[in-house]
């Protein structure tokens, strides 16, 4: 799915640039950092190391509040458009003063599981997320699903757990 996306983007003729987060994918792996300050900080360092202008930022999930932490950290400079994809800002947990938000109990849930055995989390995740029961052979491939399996195992133990309370980040101060 990611590629497909990317592909279309390339295709309307802009320049691409994906990156993986630290913790997941290529990057370092380090024990520590899994915050969006530090995501944040990551994305300033890597925008002011390519020299970019007049850019684009694309955010989907977590995604979504790195560019949100950037903008409240870094400001918008050189930034021309920012997209956010079904990302977690503003803010999912249940508070008194967000009432549909999302149980406290959901995300240590969550954190357990990942904890127990991420890789039967991503399994039970990705079917959720997907809708696989329903989707799959229509609007959707095993292998999408595997794909997106594969890039959640490949992040290290740690970021796979320390990122869980992130998700609950509250991004309206």
């Amino acid at each position: 799915m990611r590629k497909t996306r990317v592909q279309l983007i390339l295709d309307a003729g802009f320049r691409v640039i994906t990156y993986d987060r630290r913790g997941f994918g290529n990057s370092s792996k380090p024990t520590t950092g899994y915050n969006y300050d530090r995501f944040a900080e990551d994305l300033h360092k890597l925008v002011k190391h390519l020299g970019l202008h007049d850019f684009s930022l694309v955010g989907f999930s977590m995604g979504g509040g790195e560019i949100a932490r950037y903008f409240g950290k870094y400001g918008s400079k050189g930034v021309k458009k920012v997209v956010f994809i079904s990302a977690v800002p503003p803010f999912l947990l249940k508070t008194q003063d967000n009432p549909e938000g999302v149980d406290q109990a959901v995300f240590d849930e969550i954190q357990k599981a990942v904890a127990a055995d991420r890789y039967a989390f991503f399994t039970e995740f990705f079917k959720n997320f997907f809708n696989t029961d329903l989707l799959i052979g229509k609007r959707l491939t095993e292998q999408t699903v595997q794909a997106c399996w594969n890039v959640a195992a490949s992040a290290s133990a740690t970021a796979s757990y320390a990122c869980v309370p992130t998700w609950h980040e509250d991004f309206r101060k």
